[in-house]
C-alpha cells in the first residue's frame, strides 16, 4: 500500500499540468473510497430495545389464546400489545370484540401485521414517552407483553404508575413482571415443543378486591359455578364445588374489580348472597345490619312470594331459579335469573367505596425430586440454583436468558406438584408417580439406556 501511495504521489507531482488535475481527482476519489475513516465519537446513547434479539420470536397460537382468556377480553376492552410482531395476538383479541392496538419497532414486522389484517399497528419505539402516552390513553384496560426480562424491567414502572389512577390488566408471556404480584398463572405447550410448559402470568394492577359471603344451601356449588362461569357454555354441567374463589370480572361502568367469594369466615363483607335454606332468615338479618352494596336472596326453585316480600322489606334483591346443575341456563335472556343474574349483579355492583386488598405473593411452581437416587441430584440442583439445602424443602429462583421465576424443590410430592424428576431406573413406583396430573415428567438414569427411552416414550415421559 505504501508503494502504491508513493506511485500516486509521484504521478501527481511529475505529470504535466493538464494531467495533474486528472491524477488528483483519481487519487482523491480512490483515497476517500478505500480509506477506513474512524467513526465519529458521540455521547448519544442507542435507543433502548425491549426485545434485543437477533431472531424475533412470536407467541405460539396456544399462548395467544391463553393470554386472551387470562385478560378476559371482551367488547368493553381496549388492549395494547407491546411488540406485536406479525399481529397474531391483535387478530385474536379483535375476534373477541376488543379494540386492539399494536406497537412494533421493527418496520417489516409492523407491515406484516398490517398485511395480516390488523387495523391499528404503530411503528414506533414503545419506550418513547410521547408514543407511550398516545397508546396508553384513558380507554386502555389491558396490555399483553412478550418481552425479555430487561424489557419488562423498563416498562413495569410505567404500568405500575399508571395503575394508581387507571386500573389495567396485564399478561406477560415467558417472564413475570418485576415489582408486581400475579393473580393467576397458567402454562402452554406449543405443538413444536411437546415437552415444554411455557408460563403466562396475569396481573390486575390497581384493581380492587372485594369480599362477598355466599351462604345457604349449595353455597359451595354456586361459588364453583361463578368461578368457572366465563368458561362454561349454556348446556354445560356444573363444575366442582369450592368453598373459596377469586373471580376476575371484566371492566364495567364502575371499573375493574376482583370478587373474592367465601362460604364461611369472619366479616366484614362487601356483599352477601343468601341462598334459601332453613336458616336463611338468620343470614338475611345479619346481612341487613351491614352497609354492603350487594345483597341478594336467591331461591333454587320457582318464584316464592313470601321470600320476595321479605327481600324487599330488608332491602335485598330477590333472585329465583338458581340451577346448580346447569349454572349458565338462561344466560342469553334479557331479564336473567338464577346463577346468570347473580353473576350479573356481582359484575355491576357499585364497589366504588371499597379499598384494594393486598394479595399474598404466590409461591412458585413445585418440583418434586424422587426415586432411589434423588437426594444427590436434589442437592446438586439446589446448589446450582442458589445454595445448599438445609432440609427436604428448598425455595430458589430459576434464571434463564429470558426469564426468572420462583421455584420450590422438594424430596416429596404434594397436590401442588407441577413437575416430577424421578432419579432411578424405570419401575412400578415411577409409573405410579408419573400417572399423576403433572406438567413436566423427567426420568434421570445413568448412561445411555435404550430400554429406559422406550419405557419413557410409552408413557409420555422425557
Amino acid at each position: 500500500p505504501l508503494a502504491s501511495l508513493a506511485s500516486d504521489y509521484s504521478r501527481l507531482f511529475t505529470a504535466p499540468v493538464q494531467e495533474k488535475s486528472t491524477a488528483a481527482r483519481y487519487w482523491t476519489r480512490s483515497f476517500l473510497r478505500e480509506h477506513r475513516w474512524p467513526k465519529e465519537r458521540t455521547n448519544k446513547a442507542k435507543p433502548e430495545m425491549l426485545a434485543p434479539r437477533k431472531t424475533l420470536w412470536s407467541t405460539p397460537g396456544v399462548g395467544v389464546e391463553a393470554a386472551c382468556q387470562l385478560l378476559r377480553l371482551g367488547a368493553q376492552d381496549k388492549v395494547i400489545d407491546v411488540g406485536c410482531g406479525d399481529g397474531r395476538f391483535l387478530l385474536e383479541a379483535a375476534k373477541r370484540g376488543a379494540r386492539a392496538v399494536g406497537l412494533e419497532i421493527d418496520a417489516e414486522r409492523a407491515e406484516a401485521a398490517r398485511a395480516n389484517g390488523c387495523s391499528d399497528v404503530r411503528t414506533c419505539n414503545a419506550l418513547d414517552e410521547t408514543e407511550w402516552s398516545k397508546a396508553f390513553d384513558d380507554q386502555v384496560t389491558c396490555a399483553f407483553l412478550y418481552l425479555v426480562p430487561r424489557g419488562l424491567r423498563l416498562v413495569a414502572p410505567r404500568l405500575i404508575e399508571r395503575s394508581k389512577t387507571r386500573p389495567i390488566r396485564v399478561v406477560t408471556y415467558m417472564a413475570p413482571l418485576p415489582g408486581a404480584t400475579y393473580v393467576e398463572k397458567t402454562t402452554v405447550t406449543p405443538a413444536h415443543q411437546p415437552s415444554a410448559a411455557w408460563p403466562l402470568y396475569a396481573y390486575d394492577l390497581g384493581v380492587a378486591t372485594v369480599k362477598v359471603c355466599v351462604v345457604g344451601r349449595d353455597a359451595a356449588k354456586v361459588v364453583g359455578a361463578i368461578a368457572q362461569y366465563h368458561s362454561l357454555k349454556e348446556d354445560d354441567e356444573a363444575p366442582q364445588p369450592v368453598d373459596e374463589a377469586v373471580v376476575r370480572f371484566p371492566r364495567t361502568r364502575y371499573g375493574v374489580t376482583n370478587v373474592s367469594l367465601h362460604t364461611s369466615g369472619e366479616g366484614p363483607f362487601d356483599g352477601y348472597v343468601v341462598l334459601a335454606s332453613e336458616r336463611w332468615k338468620d343470614y338475611v338479618t345479619a346481612a341487613h345490619t351491614s352497609d354492603a352494596p350487594l345483597r341478594l336472596l336467591a331461591d333454587a326453585g320457582a318464584f316464592n312470594a313470601d321470600h320476595a316480600r321479605c327481600a324487599v322489606q330488608v332491602d335485598f334483591e330477590y333472585v329465583h331459579g338458581v340451577d346448580v346443575a346447569r349454572p349458565k341456563k338462561g344466560c342469553d335472556e334479557r331479564d336473567k335469573d338464577g346463577v346468570p343474574r347473580i353473576v350479573e349483579a356481582l359484575r355491576e355492583a357499585d364497589w366504588a367505596s371499597t379499598t384494594p386488598v393486598e394479595a399474598e405473593a404466590p409461591a412458585g411452581p413445585h418440583v418434586a425430586v424422587m426415586g432411589p437416587d434423588a437426594r444427590p441430584l436434589y442437592r446438586a440442583l439446589c446448589l446450582k440454583l442458589s445454595a445448599a439445602p438445609v432440609d427436604d424443602l428448598h425455595t430458589c429462583t430459576l434464571s434463564t436468558k429470558y426469564y426468572e421465576t420462583p421455584l420450590t424443590l422438594s424430596l416429596a410430592s404434594t397436590p401442588e406438584t407441577e413437575a416430577l424428576v424421578y432419579c432411578g431406573p424405570p419401575s412400578s413406583e415411577a409409573a405410579a408417580l408419573f400417572a399423576n396430573d403433572l406438567k413436566t415428567r423427567l426420568l434421570v438414569v445413568q448412561g445411555y439406556d435404550t430400554a429406559a427411552r422406550e419405557w419413557c416414550a410409552a408413557r409420555g415421559v422425557e
